[in-house]
């Protein structure tokens, strides 16, 4: 298994593992803007697979919080590496929300922070309030026209 030498390897490692994971369900994934909406796809399909309720209690069929948050950061780490090939950005431990903390971090190249990784646990935890296009349509929004993927990407 491969060893990253830094984070931005580190998470782009774990992006491709997400890849790699949809591949083995049939589903590709291109690092487009646009490959987001596949990405929610792919997790309201895991959030309807986690028994709730009594079934739930009853049969202990839940997945390992583990496994949930590793899905989270596979598919978050895909997330922001769309965002980084598409309008730029990097992984950080610092974040001016949290100083002097370490906080994975994922940041635009205008100083925006954002958590995809957490945005991800929650649509998988919570269900389609969490919507991960629309969160990445409302940052897109956010951060205006200069966010446009380059001609001919």
């Amino acid at each position: 298994m491969e060893t990253p030498d830094n984070l931005q390897e580190a998470m782009s490692m774990a992006a491709r593992e997400w890849v790699e994971l949809c591949q083995s369900a049939n589903v590709r994934l291109d690092y487009s803007i646009d490959s987001v909406r596949v990405v929610e796809q792919q997790l309201a399909r895991l959030h309807d697979q986690i028994p709730r309720g009594l079934v739930a209690r009853f049969t202990k069929a839940r997945p390992p919080d583990a496994e949930i948050h590793r899905m989270a950061m596979r598919s978050g780490a895909y997330v922001a590496e769309v965002l980084r090939r598409n309008i730029g950005g990097e992984w950080t431990t610092q974040s001016e929300a949290f100083p002097g903390k370490d906080v994975l971090t994922f940041r635009h190249p205008g100083g925006l922070e954002l958590w995809p990784h957490v945005k991800t646990e929650k649509r998988i935890r919570e269900g389609g309030a969490e919507n991960v296009w629309a969160y990445i349509q409302a940052l897109l929004g956010q951060i205006g026209p200069a966010a446009a993927p380059p001609a001919g990407a």
